[in-house]
Protein backbone atom coordinates (compact mmCIF):
# COMPACT_ATOMS: atom_id res chain seq x y z
CA UNK A 1 0.00 0.00 0.00
CA UNK A 2 3.00 2.31 0.79
CA UNK A 3 4.06 1.86 -3.00
CA UNK A 4 0.46 2.96 -4.18
CA UNK A 5 -0.01 5.93 -2.10
CA UNK A 6 3.73 7.14 -2.89
CA UNK A 7 2.71 6.90 -6.37
CA UNK A 8 -0.50 8.38 -5.94
CA UNK A 9 1.64 11.74 -4.11
CA UNK A 10 4.03 11.87 -6.68
CA UNK A 11 1.68 11.64 -9.47
CA UNK A 12 -0.74 14.18 -7.93
CA UNK A 13 2.53 16.27 -7.45
CA UNK A 14 2.76 15.86 -11.48
CA UNK A 15 6.25 14.37 -10.57
CA UNK A 16 7.56 11.82 -13.57
CA UNK A 17 7.72 8.20 -12.90
CA UNK A 18 8.69 4.51 -15.16
CA UNK A 19 5.87 2.02 -15.75
CA UNK A 20 7.95 0.61 -13.33
CA UNK A 21 6.95 2.27 -10.42
CA UNK A 22 3.44 1.20 -10.30
CA UNK A 23 4.70 -2.19 -10.23
CA UNK A 24 2.59 -3.26 -7.22
CA UNK A 25 0.36 -5.87 -6.48
CA UNK A 26 -3.04 -4.94 -7.85
CA UNK A 27 -4.95 -5.65 -4.81
CA UNK A 28 -4.09 -2.90 -3.66
CA UNK A 29 -5.28 -0.72 -6.38
CA UNK A 30 -8.70 -2.78 -5.57
CA UNK A 31 -8.47 -1.66 -2.50
CA UNK A 32 -8.09 2.12 -2.87
CA UNK A 33 -11.06 1.85 -5.60
CA UNK A 34 -13.15 0.49 -2.62
CA UNK A 35 -11.63 3.05 -0.04
CA UNK A 36 -12.71 5.93 -2.31
CA UNK A 37 -16.21 4.63 -2.99
CA UNK A 38 -16.83 3.59 1.38
CA UNK A 39 -15.72 6.57 2.10
CA UNK A 40 -17.32 8.43 -0.43
CA UNK A 41 -20.54 7.05 1.09
CA UNK A 42 -19.90 7.94 3.72
CA UNK A 43 -19.12 11.65 3.58
CA UNK A 44 -22.48 11.33 1.48
CA UNK A 45 -24.85 9.61 3.98
CA UNK A 46 -23.30 12.22 6.91
CA UNK A 47 -24.40 14.89 5.02
CA UNK A 48 -27.39 14.23 4.21
CA UNK A 49 -30.33 16.86 5.03
CA UNK A 50 -32.05 14.50 7.56
CA UNK A 51 -28.97 13.43 9.51
CA UNK A 52 -28.18 16.41 11.70
CA UNK A 53 -31.89 16.25 12.90
CA UNK A 54 -32.34 12.32 12.75
CA UNK A 55 -28.77 10.25 13.01
CA UNK A 56 -30.66 7.07 12.18
CA UNK A 57 -31.68 8.11 9.11
CA UNK A 58 -27.89 8.49 8.23
CA UNK A 59 -27.02 5.18 9.09
CA UNK A 60 -30.08 3.90 7.57
CA UNK A 61 -28.51 5.54 3.90
CA UNK A 62 -25.48 4.79 4.61
CA UNK A 63 -24.77 1.19 2.84
CA UNK A 64 -27.28 2.79 -0.15
CA UNK A 65 -24.54 5.06 -0.33
CA UNK A 66 -21.57 3.30 0.68
CA UNK A 67 -23.17 0.73 -2.68
CA UNK A 68 -23.98 3.73 -4.98
CA UNK A 69 -20.59 5.63 -4.71
CA UNK A 70 -18.73 2.18 -4.90
CA UNK A 71 -20.48 1.00 -8.34
CA UNK A 72 -19.56 4.74 -9.26
CA UNK A 73 -16.23 4.57 -8.73
CA UNK A 74 -15.50 1.03 -10.25
CA UNK A 75 -17.96 2.34 -13.21
CA UNK A 76 -15.67 5.38 -13.68
CA UNK A 77 -12.38 3.83 -13.14
CA UNK A 78 -12.76 0.73 -15.67
CA UNK A 79 -14.35 3.52 -18.03
CA UNK A 80 -11.12 5.00 -17.93
CA UNK A 81 -9.09 2.15 -18.05
CA UNK A 82 -11.00 1.25 -20.34
CA UNK A 83 -10.43 4.00 -23.08
CA UNK A 84 -7.03 4.78 -22.40
CA UNK A 85 -6.15 0.69 -22.95
CA UNK A 86 -7.89 0.92 -25.98
CA UNK A 87 -6.07 4.36 -27.42
CA UNK A 88 -2.74 3.10 -26.06
CA UNK A 89 -2.77 -0.21 -27.83
CA UNK A 90 -4.25 0.81 -31.20
CA UNK A 91 -2.21 3.39 -31.69
CA UNK A 92 0.87 1.18 -30.73
CA UNK A 93 1.74 3.53 -28.08
CA UNK A 94 2.17 0.59 -25.52
CA UNK A 95 3.39 -2.67 -25.58
CA UNK A 96 1.29 -4.39 -22.64
CA UNK A 97 4.32 -4.33 -20.52
CA UNK A 98 3.50 -2.62 -16.63
CA UNK A 99 0.51 -1.98 -14.92
CA UNK A 100 -1.70 0.34 -16.46
CA UNK A 101 -4.48 0.00 -13.95
CA UNK A 102 -2.01 0.61 -11.61
CA UNK A 103 -1.24 3.61 -12.84
CA UNK A 104 -4.78 4.81 -13.48
CA UNK A 105 -5.93 4.37 -10.12
CA UNK A 106 -2.82 5.93 -8.60
CA UNK A 107 -3.30 8.77 -10.37
CA UNK A 108 -6.54 9.66 -9.11
CA UNK A 109 -6.50 7.91 -5.78
CA UNK A 110 -5.19 10.49 -3.36
CA UNK A 111 -7.21 12.95 -5.52
CA UNK A 112 -10.58 11.63 -5.07
CA UNK A 113 -9.68 11.00 -1.38
CA UNK A 114 -8.61 14.70 -1.46
CA UNK A 115 -11.97 15.93 -2.70
CA UNK A 116 -14.05 13.60 -0.27
CA UNK A 117 -12.65 15.30 2.51
CA UNK A 118 -13.19 18.74 0.92
CA UNK A 119 -16.43 18.14 0.52
CA UNK A 120 -17.06 16.68 4.33
CA UNK A 121 -15.08 20.28 5.49
CA UNK A 122 -17.92 21.76 3.38
CA UNK A 123 -16.12 23.54 0.66
CA UNK A 124 -18.40 24.58 -2.13
CA UNK A 125 -18.71 22.34 -5.44
CA UNK A 126 -17.14 24.63 -8.05
CA UNK A 127 -13.78 23.87 -5.95
CA UNK A 128 -14.27 20.20 -6.03
CA UNK A 129 -15.14 20.12 -9.40
CA UNK A 130 -11.85 22.14 -10.20
CA UNK A 131 -10.29 19.28 -7.77
CA UNK A 132 -11.55 16.97 -9.89
CA UNK A 133 -10.70 18.18 -13.47
CA UNK A 134 -7.26 18.32 -12.36
CA UNK A 135 -7.09 14.24 -12.11
CA UNK A 136 -7.16 13.81 -16.16
CA UNK A 137 -3.69 16.18 -16.24
CA UNK A 138 -2.42 14.10 -13.59
CA UNK A 139 -3.51 10.83 -15.73
CA UNK A 140 -1.57 12.81 -19.02
CA UNK A 141 1.53 13.91 -17.26
CA UNK A 142 2.14 9.87 -15.56
CA UNK A 143 0.97 8.56 -18.95
CA UNK A 144 3.72 10.45 -20.69
CA UNK A 145 6.55 10.16 -18.35
CA UNK A 146 5.77 6.16 -18.25
CA UNK A 147 5.71 5.63 -21.79
CA UNK A 148 8.29 7.34 -23.77
CA UNK A 149 5.86 7.64 -27.15
CA UNK A 150 2.77 9.23 -25.77
CA UNK A 151 2.25 12.75 -25.83
CA UNK A 152 1.51 15.13 -22.79
CA UNK A 153 -0.95 17.06 -24.85
CA UNK A 154 -2.72 13.62 -26.46
CA UNK A 155 -2.93 12.27 -23.66
CA UNK A 156 -4.57 14.62 -21.92
CA UNK A 157 -6.81 15.14 -24.96
CA UNK A 158 -7.45 11.44 -24.38
CA UNK A 159 -7.88 11.85 -20.56
CA UNK A 160 -10.66 14.43 -20.79
CA UNK A 161 -12.49 12.31 -23.22
CA UNK A 162 -12.50 9.65 -21.11
CA UNK A 163 -14.56 11.48 -18.68
CA UNK A 164 -17.54 11.37 -20.59
CA UNK A 165 -18.11 7.45 -20.41
CA UNK A 166 -16.62 7.48 -16.92
CA UNK A 167 -19.68 10.12 -16.00
CA UNK A 168 -21.96 8.34 -18.29
CA UNK A 169 -21.11 4.64 -15.78
CA UNK A 170 -21.14 6.50 -13.21
CA UNK A 171 -24.73 8.59 -13.22
CA UNK A 172 -26.24 5.06 -14.54
CA UNK A 173 -24.78 3.00 -11.67
CA UNK A 174 -26.08 6.00 -8.99
CA UNK A 175 -29.20 5.43 -10.79
CA UNK A 176 -29.65 1.38 -11.26
CA UNK A 177 -28.84 1.60 -7.20
CA UNK A 178 -31.05 4.47 -6.70
CA UNK A 179 -34.12 3.27 -8.42
CA UNK A 180 -33.88 -0.46 -6.56
CA UNK A 181 -33.82 1.56 -3.20
CA UNK A 182 -36.83 3.72 -4.10
CA UNK A 183 -38.33 0.40 -5.63
CA UNK A 184 -38.27 -1.81 -2.98
CA UNK A 185 -38.19 1.06 -0.21
CA UNK A 186 -35.04 -0.73 1.48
Amino acid sequence: MIDLLRASWRAALLKPLPLSAYDYPTHWSVLAVMLVGIASGAQISMGTVFAPQDPSIAQMLMPRFMATEMAGAWGAMLAVWLVSFGWLRVTQRWDGEGSLFNLIIACWFVLDMVVVVLSALGLPNAFLIAVLLYSPWVLATALSAAMPDVRRPVAAAWSYFALVPAFTISMLAHGAVASKVFATGQ
